[in-house]
């Protein structure tokens, strides 16, 4: 039934996403390698905004959706996070 929906929708669905993360022992510099990337559409307004936050004690690189007070895919120098998007 769902399917049905997607098929007859005006709207693309956003189908598709991944993520991986390859563990510091299998690395050549003993880091974590982590890679994101949640396949949204292309769109105007733009999905996404790109923003560089630093503060005297917080730093955050990322990507928000309008309206979202904090990134859904980020990173600093401690940590990083992302999101998959599969038949949201």
């Amino acid at each position: 039934a769902v399917a049905s929906l997607l098929d007859n929708s005006v709207v693309p669905a956003f189908i598709g996403s991944n993520s991986w993360v390859i563990a510091p022992k299998k690395t050549k510099n003993g880091k974590v390698i982590f890679a994101n990337d949640p396949h949204i559409i292309f769109s105007q307004p733009c999905t996404w905004y790109e923003a560089h936050i630093v503060v005297p004690n917080y730093e955050i690189y990322g990507y928000y959706l309008a309206g979202t007070p904090f990134p859904l895919l980020a990173h600093n120098h401690d940590y990083a996070y992302g999101l998959t998007m599969f038949e949201n």
